[in-house]
Protein backbone atom coordinates (compact mmCIF):
# COMPACT_ATOMS: atom_id res chain seq x y z
CA UNK A 1 0.00 0.00 0.00
CA UNK A 2 1.17 3.58 -0.70
CA UNK A 3 0.19 6.75 1.06
CA UNK A 4 -0.72 8.81 -2.01
CA UNK A 5 -0.01 12.52 -1.83
CA UNK A 6 -2.90 14.87 -2.54
CA UNK A 7 -1.49 18.32 -1.96
CA UNK A 8 -2.39 21.93 -2.56
CA UNK A 9 -0.19 24.58 -4.17
CA UNK A 10 0.82 25.70 -0.67
CA UNK A 11 1.88 22.18 0.27
CA UNK A 12 3.83 21.78 -2.98
CA UNK A 13 6.09 24.60 -1.86
CA UNK A 14 7.33 22.39 0.97
CA UNK A 15 9.62 20.68 -1.56
CA UNK A 16 12.41 23.20 -1.15
CA UNK A 17 14.70 24.37 -3.89
CA UNK A 18 18.04 25.49 -2.52
CA UNK A 19 19.20 28.38 -4.68
CA UNK A 20 21.95 29.71 -2.39
CA UNK A 21 24.07 27.21 -0.48
CA UNK A 22 26.79 28.09 2.01
CA UNK A 23 29.61 25.54 2.29
CA UNK A 24 31.81 25.82 5.38
CA UNK A 25 35.19 24.52 4.22
CA UNK A 26 37.70 23.59 6.90
CA UNK A 27 40.95 21.67 6.62
CA UNK A 28 41.10 17.90 6.44
CA UNK A 29 40.70 14.94 4.10
CA UNK A 30 36.90 15.20 3.96
CA UNK A 31 36.85 18.61 2.24
CA UNK A 32 36.83 17.00 -1.19
CA UNK A 33 33.79 14.88 -0.30
CA UNK A 34 32.00 17.94 1.11
CA UNK A 35 32.60 20.01 -2.02
CA UNK A 36 31.63 17.05 -4.20
CA UNK A 37 28.32 16.69 -2.33
CA UNK A 38 27.68 20.44 -2.55
CA UNK A 39 28.47 20.37 -6.28
CA UNK A 40 25.97 17.56 -6.84
CA UNK A 41 23.28 19.44 -4.93
CA UNK A 42 24.02 22.70 -6.76
CA UNK A 43 23.58 21.00 -10.13
CA UNK A 44 20.31 19.45 -8.99
CA UNK A 45 18.89 22.76 -7.75
CA UNK A 46 20.68 25.08 -10.19
CA UNK A 47 22.10 26.72 -7.08
CA UNK A 48 24.89 29.15 -6.36
CA UNK A 49 27.58 27.95 -3.95
CA UNK A 50 29.50 30.18 -1.56
CA UNK A 51 32.52 28.50 0.02
CA UNK A 52 33.69 30.08 3.26
CA UNK A 53 36.59 29.54 5.62
CA UNK A 54 36.75 31.25 8.99
CA UNK A 55 40.08 32.51 10.29
CA UNK A 56 40.10 32.86 14.06
CA UNK A 57 42.46 35.27 15.80
CA UNK A 58 45.55 33.56 17.15
CA UNK A 59 45.60 33.17 20.94
CA UNK A 60 47.80 35.91 22.37
CA UNK A 61 49.94 33.48 24.44
CA UNK A 62 50.81 31.63 21.22
CA UNK A 63 51.83 34.88 19.51
CA UNK A 64 54.10 35.79 22.43
CA UNK A 65 55.67 32.32 22.59
CA UNK A 66 56.23 32.27 18.83
CA UNK A 67 57.96 35.65 18.87
CA UNK A 68 60.21 34.54 21.73
CA UNK A 69 61.08 31.27 19.97
CA UNK A 70 61.94 33.03 16.70
CA UNK A 71 64.22 35.46 18.52
CA UNK A 72 66.17 32.54 19.98
CA UNK A 73 66.67 31.06 16.51
CA UNK A 74 67.70 34.49 15.17
CA UNK A 75 65.45 33.93 12.18
CA UNK A 76 62.98 36.44 10.73
CA UNK A 77 59.65 36.63 12.54
CA UNK A 78 56.83 34.59 11.05
CA UNK A 79 53.41 36.17 10.67
CA UNK A 80 51.49 32.98 11.40
CA UNK A 81 48.12 34.68 11.00
CA UNK A 82 49.07 35.79 7.50
CA UNK A 83 50.31 32.28 6.65
CA UNK A 84 46.98 30.80 7.70
CA UNK A 85 45.08 33.38 5.65
CA UNK A 86 47.17 32.73 2.53
CA UNK A 87 46.79 28.95 2.87
CA UNK A 88 43.03 29.24 3.34
CA UNK A 89 42.68 31.58 0.35
CA UNK A 90 44.70 29.19 -1.80
CA UNK A 91 42.43 26.29 -0.86
CA UNK A 92 39.29 28.31 -1.50
CA UNK A 93 40.55 29.40 -4.92
CA UNK A 94 41.32 25.76 -5.78
CA UNK A 95 37.83 24.56 -4.87
CA UNK A 96 36.09 27.45 -6.63
CA UNK A 97 38.08 26.81 -9.80
CA UNK A 98 37.15 23.11 -9.68
CA UNK A 99 33.46 23.99 -9.28
CA UNK A 100 33.60 26.39 -12.21
CA UNK A 101 35.04 23.51 -14.23
CA UNK A 102 31.89 21.55 -13.35
CA UNK A 103 29.70 24.37 -14.58
CA UNK A 104 28.62 25.43 -11.07
CA UNK A 105 28.32 29.09 -10.05
CA UNK A 106 30.63 29.41 -7.05
CA UNK A 107 32.59 31.98 -5.08
CA UNK A 108 34.91 31.91 -2.08
CA UNK A 109 35.01 34.12 0.97
CA UNK A 110 37.35 34.38 3.95
CA UNK A 111 35.74 35.39 7.23
CA UNK A 112 37.47 36.58 10.40
CA UNK A 113 36.25 35.88 13.92
CA UNK A 114 34.45 33.13 15.78
CA UNK A 115 33.08 30.53 13.36
CA UNK A 116 29.58 30.16 14.81
CA UNK A 117 29.13 33.95 14.89
CA UNK A 118 30.52 34.64 11.43
CA UNK A 119 28.77 31.70 9.79
CA UNK A 120 25.45 32.66 11.38
CA UNK A 121 25.86 36.25 10.20
CA UNK A 122 26.77 35.12 6.68
CA UNK A 123 23.76 32.79 6.47
CA UNK A 124 21.37 35.61 7.32
CA UNK A 125 22.93 38.50 5.42
CA UNK A 126 23.68 36.34 2.38
CA UNK A 127 20.21 34.83 2.25
CA UNK A 128 21.56 31.29 2.20
CA UNK A 129 19.00 28.50 2.30
CA UNK A 130 21.31 25.65 3.33
CA UNK A 131 24.55 25.33 5.30
CA UNK A 132 26.84 22.36 4.65
CA UNK A 133 29.94 21.24 6.54
CA UNK A 134 31.86 18.16 7.65
CA UNK A 135 31.31 16.99 11.21
CA UNK A 136 33.99 17.85 13.76
CA UNK A 137 34.89 14.24 14.46
CA UNK A 138 36.21 13.21 17.86
CA UNK A 139 37.69 9.75 17.32
CA UNK A 140 38.55 9.26 20.98
CA UNK A 141 34.94 9.72 22.14
CA UNK A 142 33.53 8.28 18.89
CA UNK A 143 31.46 11.43 18.44
CA UNK A 144 30.69 12.73 14.96
CA UNK A 145 29.30 16.09 16.07
CA UNK A 146 31.61 18.26 18.14
CA UNK A 147 30.85 21.43 20.13
CA UNK A 148 31.38 23.60 17.04
CA UNK A 149 28.78 21.59 15.13
CA UNK A 150 26.26 21.83 17.95
CA UNK A 151 26.70 25.60 18.08
CA UNK A 152 26.14 25.95 14.35
CA UNK A 153 23.06 23.75 14.58
CA UNK A 154 21.66 25.91 17.37
CA UNK A 155 22.43 29.26 15.81
CA UNK A 156 21.46 28.96 12.15
CA UNK A 157 17.92 29.48 10.87
CA UNK A 158 18.44 27.53 7.64
CA UNK A 159 18.73 23.74 7.37
CA UNK A 160 22.20 22.52 8.35
CA UNK A 161 23.66 19.46 6.63
CA UNK A 162 26.56 17.96 8.56
CA UNK A 163 28.36 15.23 6.66
CA UNK A 164 29.79 12.27 8.52
CA UNK A 165 33.61 12.34 8.54
CA UNK A 166 35.20 9.48 6.62
CA UNK A 167 31.77 8.35 5.45
CA UNK A 168 30.83 6.97 2.06
CA UNK A 169 30.15 9.27 -0.87
CA UNK A 170 26.70 7.96 -1.74
CA UNK A 171 23.39 8.05 0.14
CA UNK A 172 21.55 4.73 0.04
CA UNK A 173 19.17 5.08 2.99
CA UNK A 174 17.48 8.14 4.51
CA UNK A 175 15.61 8.21 7.81
CA UNK A 176 13.21 11.12 8.43
CA UNK A 177 11.96 11.67 11.98
CA UNK A 178 8.69 13.51 12.58
CA UNK A 179 6.35 14.24 15.49
CA UNK A 180 3.03 12.59 14.65
CA UNK A 181 1.12 14.76 17.15
CA UNK A 182 2.71 18.23 17.12
CA UNK A 183 1.18 20.60 19.65
CA UNK A 184 1.53 23.72 17.48
CA UNK A 185 1.07 24.81 13.87
CA UNK A 186 4.82 25.46 13.81
CA UNK A 187 5.42 21.81 14.62
CA UNK A 188 3.06 20.75 11.83
CA UNK A 189 4.85 23.00 9.34
CA UNK A 190 8.18 21.58 10.47
CA UNK A 191 6.93 18.03 9.82
CA UNK A 192 5.93 18.98 6.28
CA UNK A 193 9.28 20.62 5.71
CA UNK A 194 11.13 17.50 6.89
CA UNK A 195 9.05 15.22 4.67
CA UNK A 196 9.47 17.57 1.71
CA UNK A 197 13.25 17.48 2.02
CA UNK A 198 13.27 13.74 2.66
CA UNK A 199 11.18 12.80 -0.38
CA UNK A 200 13.09 15.20 -2.62
CA UNK A 201 16.50 13.86 -1.56
CA UNK A 202 15.35 10.25 -1.68
CA UNK A 203 14.27 10.82 -5.27
CA UNK A 204 17.44 12.61 -6.37
CA UNK A 205 19.72 10.09 -4.66
CA UNK A 206 17.65 7.02 -5.62
CA UNK A 207 17.72 6.27 -1.90
CA UNK A 208 15.42 4.23 0.31
CA UNK A 209 13.36 6.42 2.65
CA UNK A 210 12.08 5.39 6.07
CA UNK A 211 9.91 7.66 8.24
CA UNK A 212 10.03 7.08 11.99
CA UNK A 213 7.87 8.49 14.76
CA UNK A 214 7.39 7.70 18.43
CA UNK A 215 4.45 7.47 20.77
CA UNK A 216 4.16 7.07 24.53
CA UNK A 217 1.48 7.35 27.17
CA UNK A 218 1.87 10.59 29.09
CA UNK A 219 3.16 9.97 32.65
CA UNK A 220 2.44 6.27 32.26
CA UNK A 221 4.19 5.15 35.45
CA UNK A 222 2.24 7.67 37.55
CA UNK A 223 -1.01 6.73 35.83
CA UNK A 224 -0.44 3.07 36.61
CA UNK A 225 0.14 3.93 40.26
CA UNK A 226 -3.15 5.84 40.49
CA UNK A 227 -5.57 4.24 38.03
CA UNK A 228 -6.95 0.75 37.33
CA UNK A 229 -5.00 -1.21 34.72
CA UNK A 230 -8.04 -1.32 32.43
CA UNK A 231 -8.27 2.47 32.39
CA UNK A 232 -4.56 2.84 31.62
CA UNK A 233 -4.89 0.29 28.82
CA UNK A 234 -7.81 2.23 27.35
CA UNK A 235 -5.84 5.48 27.49
CA UNK A 236 -3.00 3.73 25.70
CA UNK A 237 -5.31 2.53 22.94
CA UNK A 238 -6.69 6.03 22.44
CA UNK A 239 -3.18 7.52 22.37
CA UNK A 240 -1.86 5.12 19.75
CA UNK A 241 -5.02 5.50 17.63
CA UNK A 242 -4.66 9.29 17.63
CA UNK A 243 -0.95 9.04 16.89
CA UNK A 244 -1.53 6.69 13.94
CA UNK A 245 -4.15 9.08 12.57
CA UNK A 246 -1.82 12.06 12.90
CA UNK A 247 1.03 10.19 11.26
CA UNK A 248 -1.13 9.04 8.35
CA UNK A 249 -2.22 12.62 7.67
CA UNK A 250 1.37 13.85 7.42
CA UNK A 251 2.45 10.91 5.28
CA UNK A 252 -0.57 11.39 3.02
CA UNK A 253 0.32 15.04 2.43
CA UNK A 254 3.95 14.31 1.52
CA UNK A 255 5.29 15.43 -1.85
CA UNK A 256 5.75 11.83 -3.02
CA UNK A 257 4.18 8.49 -2.09
CA UNK A 258 5.84 6.62 0.78
CA UNK A 259 5.46 2.86 1.06
CA UNK A 260 3.37 1.72 4.01
CA UNK A 261 6.10 -0.63 5.25
CA UNK A 262 8.57 2.27 5.29
CA UNK A 263 6.53 4.19 7.87
CA UNK A 264 7.40 3.14 11.40
CA UNK A 265 5.53 4.13 14.56
CA UNK A 266 7.36 2.83 17.61
CA UNK A 267 6.58 3.04 21.30
CA UNK A 268 9.16 4.76 23.48
CA UNK A 269 11.07 7.97 24.07
CA UNK A 270 11.45 9.89 20.81
CA UNK A 271 15.25 10.12 20.98
CA UNK A 272 15.61 6.38 21.57
CA UNK A 273 13.17 5.53 18.77
CA UNK A 274 15.03 7.76 16.30
CA UNK A 275 18.48 6.42 17.21
CA UNK A 276 17.21 2.83 17.00
CA UNK A 277 15.69 3.58 13.59
CA UNK A 278 18.96 5.01 12.30
CA UNK A 279 20.79 1.87 13.43
CA UNK A 280 18.12 -0.59 12.26
CA UNK A 281 17.97 0.80 8.73
CA UNK A 282 21.70 1.62 8.52
CA UNK A 283 20.87 5.20 7.60
CA UNK A 284 23.39 7.29 5.69
CA UNK A 285 21.39 10.46 6.37
CA UNK A 286 19.03 11.43 9.18
CA UNK A 287 16.63 14.33 8.65
CA UNK A 288 15.07 15.73 11.81
CA UNK A 289 13.71 18.93 13.29
CA UNK A 290 15.35 20.95 16.02
CA UNK A 291 12.29 22.69 17.40
CA UNK A 292 12.89 23.83 20.97
CA UNK A 293 10.26 24.11 23.69
CA UNK A 294 12.62 25.78 26.18
CA UNK A 295 11.89 29.40 25.35
CA UNK A 296 15.60 30.01 24.64
CA UNK A 297 15.81 29.14 20.94
CA UNK A 298 19.13 30.89 20.37
CA UNK A 299 21.12 28.62 22.61
CA UNK A 300 19.22 25.34 22.89
CA UNK A 301 17.74 22.88 20.51
CA UNK A 302 14.88 20.63 21.47
CA UNK A 303 15.84 18.01 24.04
CA UNK A 304 15.07 15.20 21.59
CA UNK A 305 17.28 16.58 18.81
CA UNK A 306 20.10 17.30 21.23
CA UNK A 307 20.01 13.74 22.60
CA UNK A 308 19.84 12.20 19.13
CA UNK A 309 22.77 14.17 17.75
CA UNK A 310 24.98 13.00 20.60
CA UNK A 311 24.36 9.37 19.66
CA UNK A 312 24.01 8.95 15.89
CA UNK A 313 26.99 8.33 13.62
CA UNK A 314 25.45 9.11 10.22
CA UNK A 315 25.21 12.40 8.35
CA UNK A 316 22.46 14.71 9.59
CA UNK A 317 20.25 17.32 7.96
CA UNK A 318 18.80 19.38 10.81
CA UNK A 319 15.79 21.56 10.05
CA UNK A 320 14.20 24.45 11.94
CA UNK A 321 10.82 26.08 11.33
CA UNK A 322 10.94 28.30 8.24
CA UNK A 323 10.14 31.41 10.31
CA UNK A 324 12.87 30.79 12.91
CA UNK A 325 15.16 33.82 13.41
CA UNK A 326 18.07 33.41 15.86
CA UNK A 327 18.65 36.30 18.28
CA UNK A 328 22.40 36.10 17.64
CA UNK A 329 22.31 38.74 14.91
CA UNK A 330 20.23 41.08 17.06
CA UNK A 331 22.70 40.68 19.94
CA UNK A 332 25.56 41.58 17.61
CA UNK A 333 23.78 44.64 16.19
CA UNK A 334 23.06 45.81 19.75
CA UNK A 335 26.75 45.54 20.59
CA UNK A 336 26.17 42.73 23.08
CA UNK A 337 28.34 40.29 21.15
CA UNK A 338 31.83 41.00 19.90
CA UNK A 339 32.99 39.67 16.57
Amino acid sequence: MLWIAAFTAEEESVMERFKKILVYVETGPDCERLVERACRLAKLHDAELTLVHVIENLPQPLVVELEAAMKLTRKPAVDLQRVFIEDAQRDLDKWVEALHGEGVAASGKLLRGRPYVEIGHEVITGGHQLLMKVGSSNEEDQLFFGPADMRLLRQNPCPVWIIRPRGKRTISTIVAAIDALPSTTTGSALNKRILGLATSLASSEAAELHVVSAWSLYKESRLRARLPASVVAQLGEVTIANTKLGLSRFIGSADAPIADDHVHLRRGHAARVIVDGVEEFAADLLILGTLTHTGIPAFQMGNTADAVLRQVTCSVLAVKPSDYVPPLLRFREMGLLDA
